[in-house]
């Protein structure tokens, strides 16, 4: 019960000292604990004798108001427990202004979102327009002069025509294989099958691999640890690998060196070196948005899939991919996997 209400008290309530003296203060008050329950305050107000917290009370006209509390025992002349003493702070313009400036800020990033959202979007129809237009247009033209000039042509101009559909036909393929890929790498698609394998052994039949599909350039196999033992899909994984080696070699100078690194410690760590073109610094932080491309692969062919893809995967198991590039350099990709237990 209420035994003194100061002038603070009555203008942060509303209430007059003669309205509420000898009356209940929950009565008066009407206290919310929106974060606890009124039995937590009296467990921590037994063992520390204070409780500091924040709760809601409502003013005489019923609008709430939220409240910095400071209660603590009220003792007589031998140190005996004879009421409590609360000091209260109305924070209701400070939670107003916090309120607003969360909203604020929760509506900037929806419209972030939404903006890259529409980058996004605008980058795909792009691509599609010029990724698939142009396969189209040459399996178009092939079929036009196969049908109109089918007589005409030798054998070796009608199979020339038929390769330029079948290499389309598997350029459309391979694009629609990245966007498959992508999506189906979603974190909420279920397409991820983890096991456990050792990464040394692995990445030694990738090179292998890779350096029987691709003699224009050395890559180099520079495994610093003997064991790298991950809990991974190794055939996601595998595109990552295959990705990163072939970007190298794509924007490399030919003959020029590759160089693929394992190591081992708290973390398996690959890295990808290569001494291409290199990546512009403001196009770093977004080389792995889907269907975002640097500004200076100019006329070089691609989807701006393949990093999405790559940091899709690594992201799903629960590793890092970093990218340090200089241009007229090179470009070093570096992915951190987590170790199992037993490695």
């Amino acid at each position: 019960h209420i035994q003194s209400w100061n002038p603070g008290a009555e203008r942060i309530y509303g209430w007059r000292a003669d309205e509420v003296i000898g009356k209940p203060i929950r009565e008066i008050l009407k206290p919310v604990y929106p974060d606890t329950t009124v039995e937590e305050i009296s467990k921590i107000f037994e063992a520390q004798q204070t409780w500091i917290g924040e709760l809601i009370q409502h003013h005489k006209d019923g609008r709430p108001l939220h409240i910095v509390a400071n209660v603590t025992y009220l003792r007589d002349d031998t140190g005996k427990p004879i009421g409590m003493v609360t000091v209260n702070r109305d924070v209701s313009d400070q939670k107003r202004l916090e309120k607003e400036i969360l909203e604020k800020e929760k509506l900037t990033v929806a419209l972030e979102t939404e903006r890259r959202v529409q980058e996004i979007r605008t980058r795909f129809m792009r691509m599609i327009s010029h990724e698939f237009r142009t396969p189209l247009t040459i399996i178009n033209s092939s079929y036009d002069l196969l049908k109109s000039y089918n007589e005409r042509m030798s054998p070796e101009q009608r199979m020339q025509k038929l390769d330029n559909i079948a290499e389309q036909v598997t350029h459309l393929r391979d694009l629609m294989g990245e966007v498959s890929l992508l999506l189906s790498t979603d974190p909420t698609m279920p397409n991820f099958a983890p096991t456990e394998f050792d990464l040394v052994p692995y990445c030694e039949d990738q090179i292998t691999e890779i350096r029987r599909a691709c003699d224009t350039h050395t890559l180099n196999l520079l495994l610093n640890c003997d064991s790298a033992r991950i809990n991974g899909d190794s055939k996601l994984l595998r595109h990552v690998v295959n990705n990163l080696i072939y970007n190298a070699i794509k924007y490399s100078p030919e003959g020029s060196p590759i160089t693929v690194t394992l190591e081992a410690d708290r973390t398996a760590v690959l890295r990808v070196k290569d001494l291409g073109i290199g990546i512009p610094d403001v196009d770093c932080a977004r080389i792995f948005e889907p269907f975002y491309r640097a500004t200076n692969v100019n006329d070089t062919p691609g989807s701006g899939l393949g990093l999405a893809i790559v940091k899709q995967i690594v992201d799903l198991h629960q590793g890092k991919i970093d990218v340090q590039s200089q241009v007229g350099v090179g470009t070093t990709f570096t992915v951190t996997l987590p170790l199992t237990a037993a490695a």
